[in-house]
Order: structure tokens, then C-alpha cells, then sequence
């Protein structure tokens, strides 16, 4: 692993060490029953959105793909697109337990009076269709634009980039909306740094959330994955790139 002592337990300067356990056991938890639900009714719920059934059979051509092997991945794919808002969630709970910081009831999802910044978080930019994108402008154009809230700039945060490596700051314009520059978007890498004035936050907590996850399941696969260079990579990719 790429972390040592000082630096993972540096995250606990911005986040107390029992917030970080109760988001994460939230994360834990919810995906404990995402997965008991899934596998209550699997047959159901694997053909739910229907199988690619053509695709399957060009796949299980090859002698690497066993037919056992490609239904666990759909089912790993179906419980992960049910996952996937709660990780959403997830950064919203982190960022709103920084210390300065406030987890919101919609229509936005925090605040930060220190920083002058309100947001809404979403997990990764992809996920953003046009119609999501104007509803959030909105929203945050409705904040700022009250005389209370003078001197604030407004963000659509999108944690996970949409190009690997393509971290941003910048304004954001959905079409058909007038440009605004206190209003803009980015992604989580700089959102958490313009938190904490921490180039390194979030790396901090992919590994702290990893050593944590690690004490809470004692697994030895987990922890041999953790320990291995693709879990370095698989972050350096994500916001770094091939650079």
C-alpha cells in the first residue's frame, strides 16, 4: 500500500476519526442490504432490466469466460448500479462532517460558511444527464442570488470525472442557462482541497476508507488487493492520468 501512519492519520485533522467510521458504516450497511435484497429474489431481479442474451453467447465462446463466471458479474453489475447513489451519499455525509462544514436538506446538499460555498455533490459526472444539470443550476442560482447569501459561489461537485484524469474548476453553463462565473463545476479532488487547503484529501480518504473497511471484514483477499500497485493505480488513473 502507498500510505504510511502519518499520512492516513492526517485525514483526522479535518474529520474526526468516530465521523469517518459512521460514514462509512452507513456505506457498509446500506450495501449489506442492497446485496440481502438482490439475493432474496436474484432470479427476479437479474432479469429485471433483461440479459443481453446475444451477448452472452458470443462471450461464453471463449474458453476464459465460464457461464457461472459472467452471471456473478451481472449480478455484481446490478447490485453496483443500485450502489452507486449511496456512495453519492457517502461524500455528502464526509464533506458536511469537515470541520467549518454542514450536510444540507435539499434542495442543495451542504454548505460551508467558512469557505463562502454551497453545493450539490453527485458521485461521478457521467451520471449527470441534461435535465439533472438545469435542476441544479437552478437550485444553486436560487441560493446566491439571495441577498443573505452575498459573496458565495455556488458548485455542482462531480466526484469521479467522467475522462480519467480530467480533474476541473470551472464554470458551469447546462445549455440554454446564462453563464454565471460564481457558479461552476468540480470535481472531488479539488472540491475536497478547496475544503481543507489539503492538495491530498481524497487520496487520504481512499486509503483511510480501505484501512478502515480492511479492520471492519478481516479479509485477507481485501487486504492483499489494498497492499497491491493496482490499488494505487486505480486512483492515479481515476484523477491523475496517464500523466
Amino acid at each position: 500500500m502507498t500510505t504510511n501512519k502519518n499520512k492516513t492519520s492526517s485525514i483526522y485533522d479535518y474529520i474526526s476519526e468516530k465521523d469517518l467510521n459512521v460514514e462509512v458504516d452507513k456505506v457498509v450497511s446500506k450495501l449489506k442490504e442492497i446485496k440481502n435484497n438482490f439475493n432474496k429474489k436474484k432470479d427476479k431481479e437479474l432479469w429485471k432490466n433483461n440479459l443481453d442474451v446475444f451477448s452472452a453467447i458470443f462471450l461464453l465462446k471463449d474458453k476464459d469466460i465460464k457461464f457461472k463466471d459472467w452471471i456473478s458479474s451481472e449480478e455484481i453489475r446490478q447490485i453496483e448500479k443500485s450502489f452507486q447513489n449511496y456512495i453519492g451519499l457517502f461524500h455528502q455525509g464526509i464533506a458536511g462532517k469537515i470541520k467549518g462544514c454542514e450536510r444540507l436538506v435539499k434542495p442543495l446538499d451542504f454548505k460551508c460558511d467558512e469557505k463562502k460555498l454551497v453545493a450539490e455533490i453527485k458521485n461521478k459526472e457521467n451520471t449527470v444527464n441534461k435535465n439533472s444539470a438545469k435542476g441544479a443550476y437552478d437550485d444553486l442560482r436560487n441560493f446566491i442570488k439571495k441577498k443573505k447569501n452575498k459573496g458565495y459561489t455556488a458548485y455542482i461537485v462531480m466526484i469521479i470525472p467522467k475522462t480519467p484524469g480530467n480533474s476541473f474548476d470551472r464554470e458551469f453553463q447546462p445549455k440554454g442557462k446564462p453563464l454565471n462565473k460564481k457558479i461552476r463545476k468540480i470535481t472531488g479532488n479539488k472540491f475536497y482541497e478547496l475544503l481543507t487547503d489539503e492538495k491530498n484529501f481524497l487520496r487520504m480518504l481512499y486509503d483511510e476508507v480501505a484501512l478502515l473497511l480492511h479492520n471492519k471484514i478481516e479479509n485477507d483477499e481485501y487486504l492483499s488487493f489494498i497492499k497491491q500497485k493496482e490499488f494505487d493505480s486505480f486512483f492515479k488513473k481515476s484523477f491523475i492520468g496517464n500523466k
